[in-house]
């Protein structure tokens, strides 16, 4: 499909059984004020297709798209009306950032009781405003030091647990759904996120919110409270019964290597360390069955297995230490 009318102020491409659009389509017509592309088989919209920034009314009703980016809008400086109404949304906070932020700048939302959700399936036929604002709340994100170079990494969390989370307890909430962050919310929610989207926050104006906290604020995030990240632990109050185990019967004293591997269902881990090995001495001492006089005597002390046994002995003659004993 090419369009190469610049003059062009209005395009119905409504009902025509499209299914993707190239992202600089758009790029010629940059006199377009209305673009009607409702009804349409479209699932998602490149980045970028939005580069007209005289477009003031957009249609994308009666489509199949089921997530939108959240800075697809932000080169629509004169966008007054939207209608994203009947498309399969898959309800999450970044579709309800959009939309709010559009609300935000006085455009009109059309049909905003039709926005709803397709996905997850607790939340189907639910309005997309409605469900969001229970599930994401305020926006969070946080700087993360890396504890070698000192450099901030900008996190931004996508995903939100209501509930009085506990640092550890959230680490294995974010764990357990194999998030690479966490973090603590105003009210102790649990925070995780990835970060493995497109960060298009740091590509724009917000870029320095790690350097200055009021980039952070004017960019319309809250600042969490916590952030680290997530690790894989286990601590139990007293000795569990696992379904494996495994023994070994050291033949003989010493000190030897051990591995121990704990495995998970995203995870594994393995601590080595040293094992020593030893017995309880066992000693006995071993005299000559007759003395002769004048004769040289042979006593022996045998350790059987006991290690680290210091031995100190002495004779003695009318209760004093004779000097001429050989030891």
């Amino acid at each position: 499909m090419v369009l190469a009318e610049p003059s062009l102020c209005g395009k119905d491409l409504s009902t025509n059984r499209i299914s993707s659009l190239d992202a600089s389509l758009f790029d010629p017509l940059t006199s377009l004020k209305e673009l009607y592309l409702q009804g349409n088989r479209l699932t998602t919209l490149p980045r970028g297709i939005f580069g007209c920034g005289t477009l003031s009314v957009l249609d994308l009703s009666n489509n199949q798209i089921s997530t939108l980016e959240e800075r697809i809008c932000d080169k629509l400086f004169n966008l007054t009306e939207i209608n994203l109404s009947r498309n399969p949304f898959v309800c999450d906070c970044k579709l309800f950032r959009l939309v709010s932020w559009l609300q935000e700048r006085g455009v009109r939302v059309r049909k905003v009781e039709s926005m709803q959700c397709q996905w997850p399936v607790e939340l189907r036929n639910q309005p997309v405003l409605n469900v969001s604002l229970l599930m994401c709340g305020l926006n969070y994100a946080a700087c993360l030091p890396d504890s070698h170079t000192g450099v901030k990494e900008l996190v931004i969390f996508t995903h939100s647990s209501p509930g009085n989370y506990t640092r550890d307890s959230c680490n294995a909430q974010c764990f357990q759904k194999a998030y690479r962050y966490g973090g603590l919310g105003a009210q102790r929610e649990c925070l995780c996120s990835t970060n493995s989207e497109p960060n298009f926050i740091s590509e724009s104006q917000c870029s320095a919110a790690c350097a200055d906290p009021q980039v952070m604020k004017k960019c319309g995030w809250t600042v969490a409270h916590d952030v680290f990240l997530v690790v894989f632990t286990a601590s139990f109050r007293r000795p569990l019964r696992f379904s494996l185990s495994a023994r070994h019967k050291y033949a003989l004293p010493g000190e030897y290597a051990a591995r121990v591997a704990l495995r998970s269902e995203r995870k594994d881990i393995a601590v080595s360390g040293k094992v020593r090995v030893t017995l309880p001495p066992r000693l006995e001492l071993a005299c000559p069955p007759v003395v002769v006089a004048n004769h040289s005597i042979d006593v022996g002390l045998v350790n059987w297995g006991g290690v680290g046994v210091a031995v100190d002995w002495r004779i003695l003659l009318d209760g004093r230490e004779s000097p001429k004993v050989s030891r």
